[in-house]
């Protein structure tokens, strides 16, 4: 888990760094529209980072829950496990039958979602 959350700090660090830069570029109807996408990118930038780290904090509890009711069952005890957000709205979303981690989904669904907003704001990888 550590290096899955090292990784994931150097990803989020870059792409904000490679956001920031596109956002620097001069825009051709700044005026207009410019001012408005760049605050409504780095809004969606920030809200899927806060919903990607509060879904690797859960992930970062599964294996000591799931040690925790192991513990409870061998002493013949009842486990009730209670999660506060799923995220099983982002799973919805994701396309394919394959089991996907809902923080990958997040992450995904924003560089897309970013993606689209035209050809001159594209992040270059």
């Amino acid at each position: 888990f550590k290096a899955t959350y090292n990784a994931s700090v150097e990803l989020w660090s870059d792409l904000l760094a490679a956001i920031v830069s596109v956002l620097r570029r001069p825009v051709a109807d700044v005026h207009r529209d410019g001012e408005h996408k760049r605050k409504r990118v780095m809004s969606h930038y920030w809200a899927s980072h806060l919903r990607f780290w509060a879904m690797m904090c859960m992930a970062a509890k599964i294996k000591q829950a799931v040690r925790l009711a192991k513990d409870a069952l061998k002493a013949d005890r009842c486990v009730i496990i209670g999660l506060q957000n799923t995220g099983e709205a982002a799973l919805g979303a994701a396309a394919d039958n394959e089991m996907c981690s809902t923080a990958n989904s997040i992450l995904c669904n924003f560089v897309r979602d970013w993606s689209l907003l035209g050809p001159a704001d594209q992040l270059a990888f």
